[in-house]
């Protein structure tokens, strides 16, 4: 069958190579030339599954470049708003259809059509008994949570998650500009800390039940608590050029510019897929031992942000 497009991941499960990533036609190199305002807004475009993360990431890569200090700060609105409902349209939709339980239509559609962050937590927080989430790091006792977490604790899948954690800040961005490594990031990184979310790495490692939860208490934390506190930081390079790390609902995404004459010379991004999906990560080590219909669903707990597809391992 034929390799992966551009833009797409293709997953094998049981070959010795169950990973495979194409990184989209041109990636920054699109870019070259564009004044950041307009690149921003082909990005936003171009990158549809976290548009705002992603112009966001280059306009701070761009500000850095140019000479803006060091700085970190918090999601903005539209981030934050992004982030809720990729978060809550994965529980509320993409779960329950993967596990054979009804979607809860009714909520995902309010979620989609809600102005702003505070309206999307507004409308979950009660139906989805988050401040119980928030606070305990576990399932609810009743809701469609409820039922969610009691499908998933039936899912036995080998350890899929790497040893060492991402911490955010220079050090993490400058690793993976370095080079592809295997580097995870995303809910799971974020919450690991979570009483029932450590309770399962324990257990059984990075598999499917730990990487949901994982995503139903970040849903809860940034529901009541507001945007993420240290989601974007960026800092000059050099002359002209500028890198950014953008914590999105997939993962930590690296935007690296060089700007000449204000515009785009050279550009660079660094996608969530690259590391959460290494071909030598802990993940791809689970999918070739699974077939495939766990891999699938453990593809779908990594979340990429990328189109995939599944092969058969001998394809």
């Amino acid at each position: 069958m034929p390799g992966p497009a551009a833009g797409e991941l293709v997953v094998r499960p049981g070959a010795r190579e169950p990973v495979v990533y194409c990184p989209p036609l041109g990636g920054g190199r699109g870019l070259a030339g564009l004044a950041p305002e307009a690149a921003r807004a082909r990005v936003e475009r171009l990158f549809a599954v976290c548009g705002a993360g992603q112009g966001v990431a280059l306009a701070a890569a761009c500000d850095a470049a140019a000479g803006a200090p060091w700085a970190v700060r918090p999601a903005s609105p539209r981030q934050h708003l992004e982030w809720l409902r990729a978060l809550a349209l994965s529980l509320l939709a993409a779960w329950p259809r993967r596990l054979g339980l009804a979607p809860e239509a009714a909520l995902a559609r309010a979620v989609l059509e809600a102005a702003d962050a505070g309206a999307v937590a507004g409308r979950l927080r009660g139906p989805l008994v988050l401040e119980a989430v928030r606070r305990t790091g576990e399932w609810p006792a009743h809701g469609p949570l409820a039922a969610l977490g009691e499908a998933l604790e039936a899912e036995a899948a080998p350890p899929a998650a790497e040893a060492a954690w991402p911490r955010f800040g220079r050090a993490e961005a400058e690793r993976r500009l370095g080079g592809a490594v295997p580097a995870q990031s995303g809910p799971l990184a974020r919450q690991r800390a979570a009483a029932g979310v450590r309770r399962r790495l324990l257990a059984a490692g990075g598999g499917v039940a730990a990487r949901v939860l994982a995503q139903a208490v970040e849903l809860a934390r940034l529901a009541v608590e507001g945007p993420w506190p240290q989601a974007v930081a960026s800092w000059r390079l050099g002359p002209g050029r500028g890198v950014a790390l953008v914590e999105t609902a997939r993962g930590l995404l690296v935007h690296e510019v060089a700007l000449a004459g204000g515009r785009i010379r050279r550009y660079r991004i660094v996608a969530p897929t690259e590391g959460n999906l290494h071909p030598r990560g802990a993940v791809a080590a689970a999918l070739a031992r699974l077939g495939p219909a766990a891999a699938g669903r453990l593809v779908a707990a990594v979340d990429p942000c990328v189109p995939w597809r599944m092969e058969q391992a001998d394809a």
